[in-house]
């Protein structure tokens, strides 16, 4: 999926600049686990950029005049198993029923920035559960951003296709083409 492609038309101030829109590309992968009632969900986020990680100490450590310019890009530096897995978000989703999930996930970029160090909490981390009723589909999903609260998602969806007559007999295709061929041609 590609997000956010183009560019800023109106800016919000006259005389500045057009600012740039947040670009993303990302890809993803789902699979039902074989005689389960389970699948695994695995996003690729950001691979327009690969450095993600945000590191508090960089503008203390890059002020600090005691430090050389080596001292200080070894200070910065992020390692890349570090930089790999803020790109990762994961889920699973448990079908206990063709008609009820539970759902939760983990994105990892997202707690690595808004966590506190000494007080984590669920941030970082979703959960849901989704039921069908009918033609409709009901979800609701929670997601931890920030220590103070928390964002609730819901959902009510339906397939198109469901409503049309699926009551009509349907002719074989080899018939069809038997017919066709039976038919008399019509001169225009």
């Amino acid at each position: 999926m590609i997000k956010n492609i183009g560019r800023q038309l109106n800016t919000f101030v006259d005389e500045r600049d057009a600012e740039s829109m947040p670009f993303q590309i990302q890809a993803g992968v789902s699979k039902k686990l074989a005689h389960t009632p389970i699948r695994l969900n695995v996003d690729f986020i950001h691979l327009n950029n690969w450095s993600l990680a945000y590191n508090d100490s960089t503008q203390t450590t890059n002020e600090d005049p005691t430090l050389t310019d080596e001292e200080k890009a070894e200070k910065n530096k992020t390692g890349i198993f570090t930089e790999m897995f803020r790109h990762i978000v994961v889920g699973t989703e448990f079908m206990l029923s063709p008609n009820f999930m539970i759902r939760v996930g983990y994105h990892v970029k997202r707690r690595s920035e808004l966590a506190f160090v000494n007080k984590g909490g669920m941030v970082g981390f979703s959960w849901g559960l989704g039921f069908r009723i009918n033609k409709f589909h009901i979800s609701y999903g929670g997601a931890s951003y920030h220590l103070a609260g928390l964002s609730n998602h819901f959902t009510v969806s339906t397939t198109l296709g469901d409503y049309y007559k699926k009551d009509a007999p349907q002719i074989p295709k080899e018939k069809k083409q038997k017919e066709r061929k039976k038919a008399p041609k019509t001169a225009n």
